[in-house]
């Protein structure tokens, strides 16, 4: 049997040196008990999944929005031009828009009718 070397031997520690390890031990244990105690507790996760949900849906909400509101603006514009090549006497545009206000007259005139 070898006898240790001075490198292999362990090095003696003060007693401060043994109570700053045992310290930090003991915040990363109490580190590791938090976690622990978070992966267990149901509230918790369900907060984070309502928190995951509200923002998802708010994110979808907006995009929705503006997705709307260039639709409108889209309207907004086609319906100008509608009216300017009325204004103007395009005779296909009054021949559609013609169609469309009697196509909705039929409609309500039927739907009149039915209801009796």
């Amino acid at each position: 049997m070898s006898t240790p070397t001075d490198d292999e031997k362990p090095r003696k520690r003060s007693a401060a040196e043994i109570q700053a390890e045992l310290e930090a031990t003991r915040a990363d244990l109490g580190r590791t008990v938090d976690q622990l105690a978070y992966r267990v507790d149901p509230r918790a996760h369900a907060q984070a999944a309502k928190e995951k949900v509200v923002t998802t849906v708010s994110e979808q909400a907006e995009q929705a929005k503006e997705k709307a509101n260039a639709l409108v603006e889209d309207v907004k514009g086609r319906s100008t031009a509608v009216v300017d090549d009325v204004k103007a006497g395009n005779p296909r545009t009054i021949a559609i828009v013609g169609g469309a206000v009697a196509a909705v007259v039929a409609a309500i005139v039927l739907g009149a009718r039915r209801g009796r």
